[in-house]
């Protein structure tokens, strides 16, 4: 198919992979070996190498 004939899309890429959730954790200092500490904060966020990657193109004006 010439890619001339192909219908209109709405959107430049589309992204297809694993989303994951990033923890991070704010500790008071770090913990020696094979000790537990408690946090100070937690926090989470999806992340992932195809999120990442989208959000990068759609700032850069791509259609995602």
């Amino acid at each position: 198919m010439d890619p001339g004939d192909m219908p209109f899309s709405p959107v430049d890429v589309v992204g297809f992979g694993p989303v994951t959730w990033d923890s991070f954790l704010t500790l008071p200092r770090l913990p020696l070996a094979n000790e537990r500490i408690r946090a100070i904060r937690a926090h989470g966020s999806a992340g992932g190498v195809i999120p990442l990657a989208m959000i990068g193109l759609h700032r850069w004006g791509l259609r995602c």
